[in-house]
């Protein structure tokens, strides 16, 4: 058996200067000590059992830190805490049955002494009160070839607010599967299809409202020849007519005497598809600069994962799970991500692939690590444009 213990530090502070209210600004400071502890039992060569724990926190806005008077009722409010703690709990077994056949099972559980809840009325978060989830997961990762792989996850889970009076979190989905498969061939080409099913989610917190659920499909075929690549893919493949995101607030059209509660939703584009040469990636590869390979790195990064420049630069290793097939977005230290909301994004083939990579060739790195060795390739980017005849990009234009 093997394990790892952990503490860390936090210390975040802030200084507001309200343009509106004097009495909204000031200063706050708040620290937090995050122990991690996690224990693996070998039970069989092939069977391993695994239990982490451990804290962690969500920083929230630091204005609402030193909110005492709401600006547009001018009744007193109560400050929220710059870092609100979570506990976390997970018992997993992993099993390889085979060479090319491997389980994954885990029971969680994660308690967040604040909940951060959309609020419509402004297009914003609000810090709410405690709030518990726990849920079962399971992945399956099967190669019966060296050429194919099938790759499929299942995840359950039931999240509830300590308030007995509005005791669902608005969009927590209970209900999560994906279905992937690949296929390489000798030739250089290769297609892949990946399938998503999302349950449905309560939209307010009485429960009133729900979302319906979801089911979309992509479809890729690649072709490599030299140091290019040809790709077609083909995006919402059955033209499912299905919602990105769904919300449920109040609101007032033009015309309308007052407010009306109704479905607010960013629909998922019909069917899809783009057509591209790979060959930049290439290009900035080979430009012979000391950090060519690296910036490479960072624009697969920025594609594979649609991050934005400052969230790409501030992942870590500890960010990366690999069981669950997906990359925690935190953003800047200080400033978090754009919308101020951590996120979790799925691990695509290629994504699994060049972390993968990266990680064999970092094994010395600590968790805290920043996985990208670069933190940006607008030169690099500039160079091979010019050099291939494209239009000029930028870091965004990967996403």
């Amino acid at each position: 058996w093997r394990s790892v213990l952990g503490l860390r530090q936090e210390r975040l502070s802030a200084d507001v200067r309200s343009a509106t209210d004097a009495r909204n600004s000031g200063q706050a400071a708040q620290s937090l000590t995050t122990p991690k502890l996690s224990l693996s039992w070998a039970l069989h060569p092939s069977h391993e059992l695994h239990w982490n724990a451990g804290q962690g926190f969500h920083s929230n806005d630091a204005r609402g830190a030193l909110t005492r008077v709401d600006p547009r009722s001018q009744e007193t409010t109560t400050p929220v805490p710059l870092l609100a703690p979570g506990w976390g709990r997970e018992l997993g077994w992993r099993a390889q049955w085979t060479p090319s056949l491997q389980t994954t099972l885990a029971a969680w559980r994660l308690d967040l002494g604040s909940e951060l809840v959309y609020v419509g009325d402004s297009g914003s978060t609000e810090a709410k009160g405690p709030s518990h989830r726990r849920g079962l997961e399971l992945n399956l990762r099967w190669s019966p070839s060296a050429r194919v792989l099938v790759d499929a996850d299942v995840s359950l889970s039931r999240a509830r607010s300590e308030d007995p009076a509005a005791p669902y979190l608005p969009n927590a989905v209970s209900r999560v599967a994906s279905l992937g498969a690949s296929y390489t061939s000798p030739q250089g080409w290769s297609s892949s299809v990946a399938w998503r099913a999302l349950g449905r989610a309560p939209l307010s917190e009485d429960g009133r409202v729900w979302s319906p659920s979801s089911v979309t499909t992509q479809w890729r075929l690649s072709w490599r020849q030299g140091g290019g690549e040809w790709r077609l893919e083909v995006f919402n493949l059955f033209n499912r007519r299905v919602n990105d995101i769904t919300y449920w607030y109040a609101s007032r059209l033009p015309g309308e005497a007052q407010d009306v509660e109704d479905f607010h939703v960013h629909p998922a584009e019909p069917r899809w598809w783009r057509e591209s040469e790979v060959a930049l990636i290439e290009a900035v590869e080979n430009a012979g600069g000391r950090f060519s390979r690296n910036c490479a790195d960072l624009v697969r990064f920025l594609s594979f994962g649609g991050f934005r420049l400052g969230e790409a630069s501030n992942i870590t290793w500890a960010d990366c799970n690999f069981d669950r097939g997906e990359i925690v977005v935190r953003g800047d230290p200080e400033e978090g991500t754009k919308n101020s909301e951590i996120r979790r994004v799925p691990m695509i083939a290629e994504m699994k692939q060049l972390l993968g990579r990266l990680r064999e060739e970092s094994r010395d790195a600590l968790p805290a690590s920043k996985v990208m060795v670069v933190h940006e390739c607008q030169q690099a980017l500039k160079t091979a444009t010019s050099r291939l005849g494209l239009p000029h990009l930028t870091h965004h234009d990967l996403r």
